[in-house]
C-alpha cells in the first residue's frame, strides 16, 4: 500500500507498506423441496436451490447443475459473500411413484481469482405414499336363466386402483374356466374381457349361479394386491309335471277282454325331478321311474283285463297319477283319467221245445222245455219266466252273461185243442238290466193235430216278352191235399218271396198275369206257402219260375259321305240313316256318331217316315247322340250331319273315319248292321294355275280348293299391264274370265285365319279360251 504527501509549498513525501492476504475461495449450495411426499405421477415438487460464495475471493462462472430437473446454470462471477437463488418445478412420474422415493442431487463448482476449482452438493429425498390396490367388476348380461343350454355373456373389468404399477395381473374365474395374464396395467388403467357361459341342469336345479372371478398383480415392491367379484343369476325354476294316459281300445263289450293301457310322463318343467312315481291303484301299479331331466319322457304300458263288474257299470274310469321331487324337495304331480266305454249289450233269449210233433187224444200230457239264455254282456237280475197256457211262472234271481237255465212245465190236451187242431203255447221271460231297464222275449211252440197230406208242386210258366201282359198259369193246379186236387175253399196260399216282380197281378184262385211293360228283363223264382183252412199249421211250400224277355228288335245304320271331295276348310255333310227293319217298335233308341277329329260339327237337321220318331240331339266333344224313345217298326230316320273340314297342321291330307252306331232297349236279332263307317280325306289348300271357262262344268272358274280354312279373304286379279280385272272380298270361287281375253293373270290372295293372322299367295293363272 503507497502513501504520499504534498504541501502547497511545493513539499512532499511518500511511504508504502506491504500486506500479506490470505485467499480462501469456497462456495456452498443448499437444496430444499415444497413437500415432503408425493402419492401420485403428475404432482409437482418445486426445489429451490441456494448458491453462496462462502469464500473471500470472487468466484467465476459458477456452474450450478441439477440432472432431476434438467438445470444446468452459470453465474458468470460471484462476490464473497453473494447468495443465488434458484427455483425449478419438477412433475413426478409414474417410475418415482413405483420407486417409492425421489432422491434429487444438485451439484455447483466455480474457479477462483488463481485459477482454483471450489464446488458443493446438495440432496434432497421427497417420500413417495405408495398405495398398491386393484379392483374386480364382474357382471352378466342377464339377471335371470330358465333353461339348461341357456347362454349367459359375463364381463370381467380390472381396474388399477392404486398408484403404482401392476404387472402380471391375472383373472381367475374356477366356472368359467378362465385364468388369463392380462398383463400390465398402470394406476387408473382398466382392462374388460366377455366370457360366454352355458348354463347346466345342474344351474338350473341349483336355482342360481353363482359366480366369483378373481385378479391378482404385482406392484414394484413385490407385493400382489388382489381383489374379487360375484355375479348371481337367478333361475326361474318351474317344477312341473305332466302325465297322459291313453288306451288302446275306446270301447269294450264282454268282461274278459284286454285293455293296453299307456302312461306317459314328461318332466315340463326345467328342473330335474327324481323319484318319479307312476300310481294307478285299478291297475294295481305303483312304480319309481327314476329321474326326469326337463323335456325328457318315459312311457309305461300296462294290461288290463275287463271284469264283469266293469261291463254292468257302464264305463271304466281309470285315473292315473305321477309325482316326482324337485331340487328344492318339492313334490310336483299330475294325474289323468282314460274313460272307456262299455258296449252293454243287455239281451235274453227264452226257447221252448217239446219233443212232441202232433197230438192225437183227449188228455194227452205234451212235456215243455223252457230254456233262459242270458245272450247279453251284462249281469241279469230278477228273471221272470211265465208260461200262461201250463200256468207256470219261475223267478231267477241273477243271470251271468251266456248263462243258460232250463225249466220244464207241461200241458194237458183238452177237446178245444183236438176240435182247433193246432195248439199254440207261447212263453215269455223279463229282466232287469244293470241300468234299471227290463227287457223281453217270448218264443212259441206249436203243436198240430193230425194233419192231411198237403203238396205244393213247382211250377214252370215259361217265357213272356216285357210287352206282354194277360195269365201265365195258375199254381194250384197241380197242388194236392190229402191226395186230391187242392180248390181255394180248402187251402189258402201266400207268396214268401216275389223275387223283385212288380208288374204282377195274383187272383185268390191261384191264377197269376202279368202287367206289360214294367217288369225287367230276367228270369223269376218266387217262392209260396200253401196252407190247409182248417189247419193252417198244415204247410207246404214250391217254387215259381218264369222268364221275361225283351222284345226282339232288328235296327239298322248306314253312313255316307257320298264320297265327296274335301279340302280343308271345306263345309260338307255326312247322310245318316236309321231304320226299324223288325216287326216290334224299339224302344230308347240311341244313336251315337263318332265324328272324327279332322273335322268340327256345325249342326244336323232329320227327316222321318213317322210323326212318333221325335230325336233329341246332344253334343260331347266329338259325339253327337240322337234319342228316340219310340221308333216304330219298318219306319226310317234320315239324319244330315253339317261339318266342317279343319285346317291341316301341313300340307299332307288326312284320312277322317266316321263311325255311327244305333242300339236300342230291344233283344237285337241282327247285330252286325247296327255299325257303319265312312271313310274319306280330307286334301291339302289348293290353288289352281289353269281354267278353261267353256261352260263344260269343268275348270270353268278359278276355284281355290280350301279357300273356307280361311275365317275371311281378299283376292285382286290383274292382267299382265298391271290392270285390276277382278277384285273381291271373302271370295266364291266364282271368277271366270268373262269378257276378257284368254292368256296369263296374276292373283293376290289374303286369307285371315281364325286367329287374325293373315297369310299371303301371289301367283299366276292361265285362261284358256277356244
Amino acid at each position: 500500500n503507497n502513501v504520499s504527501v504534498a504541501s502547497a509549498e511545493g513539499a512532499s513525501d511518500s511511504d508504502d507498506a506491504t500486506t500479506t492476504i490470505t485467499q480462501a475461495p469456497a462456495v456452498s449450495i443448499e437444496k430444499s423441496a415444497d413437500k415432503s411426499i408425493v402419492s401420485e405421477a403428475g404432482e409437482f415438487i418445486e426445489y429451490t436451490l441456494t448458491v453462496t460464495n462462502t469464500g473471500n475471493v470472487t468466484l467465476t462462472n459458477v456452474n450450478v447443475l441439477d440432472g432431476k430437473v434438467d438445470l444446468d446454470q452459470t453465474i458468470l462471477s460471484m462476490n464473497p459473500g453473494q447468495v443465488e437463488v434458484i427455483t425449478i418445478n419438477y412433475e413426478v412420474t409414474q417410475a418415482d411413484i413405483d420407486n417409492g422415493s425421489i432422491l434429487n442431487t444438485a451439484t455447483v463448482e466455480g474457479i477462483a481469482p488463481d485459477e482454483r476449482l471450489v464446488d458443493d452438493e446438495s440432496s434432497v429425498t421427497v417420500e413417495v405414499d405408495q398405495n398398491s390396490a386393484i379392483s374386480l367388476t364382474k357382471s352378466a348380461d342377464k339377471s335371470q336363466v330358465t333353461a339348461a343350454g341357456e347362454e349367459v355373456v359375463y364381463t370381467l373389468t380390472v381396474t388399477n386402483t392404486g398408484n403404482t404399477t401392476l404387472t402380471d395381473v391375472m383373472l381367475v374365474d374356477e366356472m368359467l374356466e378362465v385364468s388369463e395374464n392380462v398383463g400390465t396395467l398402470l394406476p387408473g388403467q382398466s382392462v374388460s374381457r366377455d366370457y360366454t357361459y352355458t348354463v347346466t341342469q345342474s344351474d338350473i336345479d341349483n336355482g342360481s349361479i353363482v359366480n366369483v372371478a378373481s385378479t391378482t398383480g404385482e406392484d414394484p415392491n413385490g407385493d400382489t394386491p388382489g381383489d374379487d367379484d360375484e355375479v348371481t343369476v337367478d333361475v326361474d325354476q318351474n317344477s312341473s309335471i305332466a302325465l297322459t294316459k291313453s288306451a288302446d281300445k275306446s270301447q269294450v263289450t264282454a268282461a274278459g277282454e284286454e285293455v293296453v293301457y299307456t302312461l306317459t310322463v314328461t318332466n315340463t318343467g326345467n328342473t330335474t325331478l327324481t323319484d318319479v312315481m307312476i300310481v294307478d291303484a285299478m291297475l294295481e301299479v305303483s312304480e319309481n321311474v327314476g329321474t326326469l331331466l326337463p323335456g325328457q319322457s318315459v312311457s309305461r304300458d300296462y294290461t288290463y283285463t275287463v271284469t264283469q263288474s266293469d261291463i254292468d257299470s257302464g264305463a271304466i274310469v281309470n285315473v292315473a297319477s305321477v309325482e316326482g321331487t324337485d331340487p328344492n324337495d318339492e313334490t310336483p304331480g299330475d294325474d289323468d283319467e282314460v274313460i272307456i266305454e262299455v258296449d252293454q249289450n243287455a239281451g235274453i233269449e227264452i226257447v221252448k221245445t217239446t219233443t212232441s210233433e202232433t197230438f192225437l187224444a183227449l188228455g194227452e200230457v205234451i212235456e215243455y222245455t223252457l230254456t233262459v239264455t242270458n245272450t247279453g254282456s251284462v249281469t241279469l237280475t230278477n228273471v221272470v219266466v211265465r208260461d200262461p197256457l201250463t200256468g207256470f211262472e219261475n223267478v231267477i234271481e241273477s243271470l251271468a252273461p251266456g248263462a243258460s237255465i232250463s225249466l220244464a212245465t207241461s200241458y194237458t190236451i183238452t177237446a178245444e185243442d183236438l176240435e182247433r187242431g193246432t195248439l199254440v203255447n207261447t212263453a215269455a221271460v223279463t229282466a232287469e238290466t244293470p241300468e234299471g231297464g227290463t227287457i223281453d222275449d217270448e218264443d212259441s211252440v206249436t203243436i198240430g193235430g193230425g194233419a192231411r197230406p198237403i203238396i205244393a208242386n213247382d211250377d214252370e210258366l215259361g217265357e213272356y216278352t216285357v210287352s206282354f201282359g194277360g195269365m201265365i198259369g195258375n199254381i194250384l193246379d197241380n197242388d194236392l191235399l190229402d191226395g186230391q186236387p187242392v180248390t181255394m175253399d180248402n187251402v189258402d196260399f201266400v207268396f214268401t218271396d216275389l223275387d223283385g216282380i212288380i208288374g204282377l197281378l195274383i187272383n185268390p184262385n191261384g191264377e197269376l198275369s202279368l202287367i206289360p211293360g214294367v217288369n225287367e228283363a230276367r228270369e223269376y223264382r218266387l217262392r209260396y206257402v200253401l196252407s190247409e183252412v182248417l189247419n193252417p199249421t198244415n204247410t207246404d211250400d214250391a217254387f215259381v219260375t218264369f222268364r221275361i224277355l225283351n222284345d226282339e228288335v232288328d235296327m239298322a245304320v248306314s253312313k255316307t259321305s257320298f264320297d265327296v271331295e274335301i279340302y280343308e276348310g271345306d263345309e260338307f255333310e255326312y247322310e245318316i240313316v236309321v231304320s226299324n227293319n223288325g216287326e216290334t217298335d224299339a224302344e230308347e233308341v240311341v244313336i251315337t256318331d263318332d265324328l272324327p277329329n279332322g273335322v268340327s260339327y256345325l249342326g244336323s237337321t232329320f227327316t222321318a217316315s213317322s210323326n212318333a220318331i221325335q230325336p233329341v240331339t246332344s253334343t260331347n266333344g266329338q259325339r253327337v247322340t240322337w234319342t228316340v224313345d219310340n221308333f216304330p217298326a219298318g219306319a226310317t230316320l234320315t239324319i244330315r250331319v253339317q261339318v266342317r273340314a279343319n285346317a291341316l297342321p301341313g300340307t299332307t291330307s288326312q284320312t277322317i273315319t266316321n263311325v255311327v252306331t244305333v242300339t236300342s232297349a230291344g233283344e237285337e236279332i241282327n247285330p252286325v248292321d247296327n255299325t257303319d263307317s265312312d271313310v274319306n280325306t280330307v286334301n291339302p289348300f289348293f290353288i289352281p294355275n289353269v281354267i278353261t271357262p267353256n261352260g263344260d262344268n269343268r275348270n270353268d272358274s278359278f276355284e281355290i280348293k280350301g279357300l273356307g280354312k280361311f275365317a275371311s279373304n281378299e283376292i285382286v286379279i290383274f292382267n299382265r299391264y298391271g290392270d285390276h280385272v277382278f277384285e273381291r272380298t271373302n271370295y266364291q270361287n266364282d271368277w271366270t274370265a268373262d269378257n276378257l281375253p284368254a292368256g296369263t293373270y296374276f292373283y293376290v290372295l289374303v286369307g285371315t285365319d281364325a286367329t287374325g293372322r293373315a297369310h299371303e299367295f301371289k301367283g299366276w293363272i292361265q285362261v284358256i279360251k277356244d
